[in-house]
């Protein structure tokens, strides 16, 4: 099998974020708590961090790419 990989992250503002997601009651507030929590600590692995007044977070985004033997 061939593979092929690529990895790169995607810089997302939290509220907008929220705003465009539809998590089941309480989550938005859950997900903001989690990720403010998260800045300057990282345990999350999205580098949460604020710039001027905007929670920023970095989404790590992966893809793999394969194909079986003889198939291209």
């Amino acid at each position: 099998m061939c593979c092929r990989q690529a990895a790169w992250g995607v810089e997302i503002e939290l509220e907008k974020q929220l705003r465009a997601s539809f998590p089941g009651p309480g989550g938005r507030e859950r997900l903001r708590e989690q990720i403010i929590a998260d800045i300057g600590v990282n345990r999350l692995g999205i580098a949460a961090r604020r710039e001027k007044d905007v929670v920023v977070y970095t989404a790590p985004v992966r893809v793999l790419v394969g194909a079986k033997r003889g198939e291209s």
